[in-house]
């Protein structure tokens, strides 16, 4: 693996790199757990997991906290690096993580990385069953420690944005406030003019689809897209994730339905942006929390951009069609591409956000984020969590979920630990189509080869050097996301709107 004591930084910071790379590695030995967790581990493991994750989490704590750590900082703090070196960057976010690491006490990191890992077993019983009792004890406990989590920073303005700080660094309840109104209006107005039109056909995409077939194409597709297989893999999980244990070992996911070959196809998509934005990163900066993207909503505006502006556009499919209908022609070879393109862009109020279209898509997330926040301000009951979702689901698209795995078990996120994690979704949204309008303004690229040259250059060579609204104002002159450029996106695509 690269090493970020062999790159070209300044000697004085060689005592500080080496203890940043302990710490990385420390931290991908705990994804890799947590990754085995999702993938491969048996389910009788749960509680040994648990226990393996808090103990892991102690020692990161430890190392990441110690004086002797801490005076490295504080020294190269007090250097004389130029402002946009790479130095700089480091040291800044150095600091950063620091001060949060030492707000928190150890003891607390490992009961929480312990309870998140029974937590998520506990998910995964429900969601087999379809029944939020058989967690809804351990989610109690699991929100008990993030409030005492979030109590560690008086400083935030509620423990709300104590969580968002984690995610989205400077998020904050006042910003989403400005952000959330003018979007889901929108957003509505967008919805109810595109459901008066005749829906597209897309029953051809309910047939069978062989597994296999599936993830063949998938590894094809994410393959030519640019994701490198040598560092690299693609596996199955309930819920698709990525994950990385260093620039030079990326992991995605997916989940396969015979009858719904889209929802594994973009789900590929949306990973693989994940994958390509890591893998693109400057490798000097492995071994440092620069090796990270800018932000979870940069990182989402590149998943969210490869599986919809890109992933669902003409120029996208003109390259992969073929492959598609020569892997299943009994159910495709009749389908003309533009026929696809309309099924595939179906915009209809469904149950499921992963699998939603783009325009219901962040209203999904708004009910989270309103859910979520109630959560950790203890405003809403565990008990009532169902019934709540239940109802604002159905204020908000008119349908009612059937069961819990159509509602309130559907993501893993609340039962891994990450409230305050979705409203990086809906920034990402935000984001990517700023991103459109700026670096494609004369249309999107022909080939995914194209688009990924642009975006290494222009984005993902950068990792985490820029603090989040920075490097949005660096690359489109504003440093809050934008709801208009996406609407504009939408009235566009869905109603033939000129911008």
């Amino acid at each position: 693996m690269t090493d970020c004591r062999k790159q070209p930084w300044d000697p004085r910071l060689a005592p500080l790199l080496k203890r940043c790379a302990e710490i990385r590695d420390l931290n991908a030995a705990l994804a890799v757990l947590g990754w085995d967790q999702q993938v491969y581990m048996p389910s009788g493991a749960a509680a040994g997991r648990a226990q393996q994750l808090e103990t892991l989490t102690v020692i990161v704590h430890g190392k990441s906290t110690d004086p002797a750590y801490a005076d490295l900082v504080r020294e190269a703090a007090a250097m004389d690096f130029e402002p946009d070196s790479d130095e700089a960057a480091l040291v800044r976010r150095l600091e950063r993580d620091l001060r949060k690491k030492q707000a928190v006490p150890a003891e607390l990191a490992g009961r929480l990385a312990r309870q998140n890992g029974e937590t998520q077993a506990a998910w995964e019983a429900a969601y087999a069953a379809s029944d939020f009792r058989l967690c809804a004890d351990s989610l109690k406990k699991l929100l008990a420690l993030q409030r005492e989590y979030a109590d560690c920073f008086p400083e935030a303005g509620s423990r709300y944005d104590a969580m968002l700080d984690d995610y989205e660094e400077g998020l904050t309840s006042e910003t989403l406030d400005k952000i959330v109104p003018p979007l889901k209006q929108g957003l509505e107005t967008l919805l109810a003019e595109i459901m008066a039109k005749p829906a597209p056909d897309d029953s051809f995409l309910h047939l069978d689809y062989d597994a296999d077939a599936q993830l063949a194409f998938c590894r094809r597709l994410t393959e030519a897209m640019g994701f490198d297989y040598t560092h690299g893999r693609l596996d199955l999980s309930t819920h698709p994730f990525t994950t990385d244990f260093g620039l030079d070992d990326v992991r995605i996911t997916t989940r396969v339905r015979r009858n719904e070959p889209a929802n594994c196809i973009f789900s590929c998509i949306h990973e693989c942006g994940h994958a390509m934005y890591q893998q693109g990163i400057a490798r000097k900066y492995a071994g440092t929390p620069l090796s990270d993207g800018a932000s979870l909503a940069f990182h989402e505006s590149q998943s969210r951009f490869w599986e919809n502006i890109l992933g669902r556009s003409p120029e996208f499919w003109r390259n992969f069609y073929p492959d598609l209908v020569r892997t299943f022609p009994a159910n495709l070879k009749n389908v003309p591409l533009e026929a696809f393109l309309k099924a595939v862009n179906l915009v209809q109020p469904s149950f499921i956000r992963t699998e939603s279209d783009e325009v219901t898509y962040n209203l999904h997330i708004i009910l989270r984020v309103e859910l979520e926040q109630a959560l950790i301000e203890d405003k809403i009951s565990v008990d009532d969590l169902p019934a709540v979702w239940n109802d604002t689901f159905e204020r908000y698209f008119g349908i009612r979920p059937a069961n819990d795995r159509e509602g309130v078990l559907q993501d893993v996120h609340w039962y891994s630990g990450g409230v305050g994690y979705f409203p990086t979704y809906m920034l990402g949204n935000l984001i990517g189509a700023m991103l459109k309008e700026r670096l494609f303004a004369d249309g999107l690229p022909e080939t995914p080869h194209d688009a990924l040259s642009v975006l290494r250059d222009r984005i993902y060579r950068f990792g985490a050097k820029y603090a989040p609204s920075d490097f949005l104002r660096r690359l489109t002159g504003s440093a809050v996301p934008d709801p208009a450029p996406f609407l504009r996106y939408l009235r566009e695509k869905h109603l033939g709107e000129a911008k």
